[in-house]
């Protein structure tokens, strides 16, 4: 159920934009204790990178949800740029917000692919286009095709894989320069190769942003500025990586399993 937010709020009061969760739960039923969250408190600090880990479950792919307004809390506050969630106008909100989700969750329009990049501003220049394409680590993939940017990628993006979706989608993300990004396991159906180049390369995308990474393979959030560990729906740890293996809880187990 959408949030259906109806309020008056269409920009943020100031840039970069901070993001503040305030005891929020959520439960998939009205009951709070059998909900996804459990009185999370997060601060998603403006201008930085803010990771968010844990176990299957345990309720990272929620946040971005409430966020975007796709769900509402069953209780708490979350603050965007200074003001309450719900006085924010629904379409300006996404606005401000690049949304990359998880592979299986990605939507391409049956157009080509060079509409589906740039398709937040149709009259913007094409470069504007490849260079989103190229940080996104998609272009060479685009240049094989022998229609290029015009080829079609069908209905859902069914002429493409999982990873290239994703990257697709990352373009658009790219393209759009909004000051918040949210990346959902955004890289997950990529190889290890290319999931580096992107990294590398969102270096300087992401300078300036406020960005949230939910992150599986953990070893793509060691740069983060805060990295904050979920568990059941509750924050059990939160800090840099080297403080937070230091600790030798849960983030250090699952780090030392990747490792292996």
């Amino acid at each position: 159920k959408e949030a259906g937010l109806g309020g008056s709020v269409i920009k943020p009061r100031s840039l970069p934009v901070a993001i503040s969760f305030q005891d929020v739960c959520f439960g998939y039923t009205n009951s709070a204790k059998k909900g996804a969250l459990h009185k999370l408190n997060l601060e998603i600090e403006a201008g930085k990178v803010t990771a968010l880990v844990g176990p299957s479950g345990a309720g990272k792919t929620t946040v971005p949800r409430l966020i975007l307004g796709l769900w509402q809390p069953s209780g708490g506050q979350i603050i965007i740029g200074g003001e309450r969630h719900e006085d924010w106008n629904l379409e300006s909100l996404r606005k401000l917000i690049a949304y990359v989700p998880q592979g299986d969750s990605v939507y391409l329009w049956d157009t080509t692919i060079g509409k589906n990049i740039g398709f937040p501003d149709p009259s913007a220049p094409f470069e504007k286009t490849v260079a989103a394409a190229k940080l996104a680590g998609i272009h060479d993939f685009i240049m094989t095709q022998p229609k290029g940017y015009n080829t079609r990628v069908g209905e859902h993006g069914v002429r493409l894989s999982g990873g290239q979706k994703q990257r697709v989608a990352l373009a658009r993300a790219i393209f759009v320069g909004s000051p918040v990004l949210v990346l959902d396991e955004a890289t997950s159906a990529v190889d290890a190769l290319t999931e580096e180049e992107i990294k590398n390369n969102l270096t300087s995308v992401q300078d300036g942003k406020t960005v949230l990474v939910i992150a599986h393979r953990l070893s793509t959030i060691y740069d983060a500025d805060k990295i904050v560990v979920l568990c059941k729906g509750r924050k059990v740890e939160e800090g840099k990586h080297k403080q937070l293996i230091k600790l030798k809880g849960l983030y250090a187990r699952m780090v030392a399993l990747q490792s292996k």
